[in-house]
């Protein structure tokens, strides 16, 4: 039946019709099983409530829950570097203890899913996770530069206010994620985990968000690491930058 809206209602009666039908029996190809899709909400689960109990003292205990845990795919994987780095960003006052897990990690290795005769290990997936989390600062410009818009053109000065408390609100929000996101990679770094290129990047985005914050960041990463940038190839490399 036609709304006059334009939408379209079904019946109970006419919906229960697909129910048997062969098209919608049938599984789409390409989905997984629906048990791998259940052990995989379950070891997300797990990871979280680890990952919610994480404490220097406790590391130890935790750390063995979650090398018992089956991590055997490359989408398992992918979810348990995602969970753990999304909460070291979040509470970076314990970044030292989410490096320590990763390091346990480095050296875990499954099947990639294209390619089922390759492997990859939990570094190279963790690495790749950091390299996404620069290139969304992009993402990020593109954003403020449309609400800039908006409040540029904005009405009247109330839509002008909210609109400008949305602003300062993203950069904070963004400005935080970011600092978090950098020391995180400097307790990677620490432990050998990433190489010098990417503090490279870490130290000019620093410099570049021109606040007391950032720069507040910057002076303990060289504190901890700047004797680890300070050879040849290092002041090349930042020279060029």
């Amino acid at each position: 039946l036609a709304e006059p809206t334009g939408k379209r209602q079904y019946g109970r009666d006419f919906l229960l019709g697909f129910q048997f039908m062969p098209q919608c029996v049938q599984k789409p190809e390409g989905l997984p099983p629906i048990t791998d899709v259940v052990l995989d909400k379950e070891l997300f689960r797990k990871v979280r409530s680890i990952l919610n109990k994480l404490t220097p003292q406790k590391f130890n205990q935790l750390m063995k829950q979650v090398t018992d845990l089956t991590i055997d795919t490359e989408e398992r994987l992918k979810g348990v570097i995602d969970l753990v780095f999304e909460k070291a960003i979040d509470e970076p006052s314990f970044s030292v203890a989410y490096g320590q897990m990763c390091r346990c990690l480095a050296t875990l290795k499954v099947q990639m899913t294209d390619k089922p005769n390759s492997t990859v290990n939990f570094r190279k997936l963790l690495l790749n996770r950091c390299q996404k989390e620069f290139e969304k600062d992009k993402a990020d410009d593109v954003v403020f530069e449309r609400k800039q818009k908006e409040l540029d053109s904005a009405a009247s000065a109330t839509e002008r206010e909210r609109l400008q408390e949305e602003l300062e609100e993203a950069k904070d929000k963004a400005r935080r994620r970011s600092i978090g996101n950098i020391k995180f990679i400097g307790e990677l770094f620490k432990l050998k985990m990433l190489t010098e290129a990417i503090m490279h990047d870490c130290v000019v985005k620093l410099l570049k968000n021109h606040d007391e914050e950032s720069l507040e960041c910057l002076c303990r990463l060289l504190t901890t690491i700047g004797k680890d940038l300070d050879f040849e190839k290092a002041k090349v490399s930042c020279r060029r930058t």
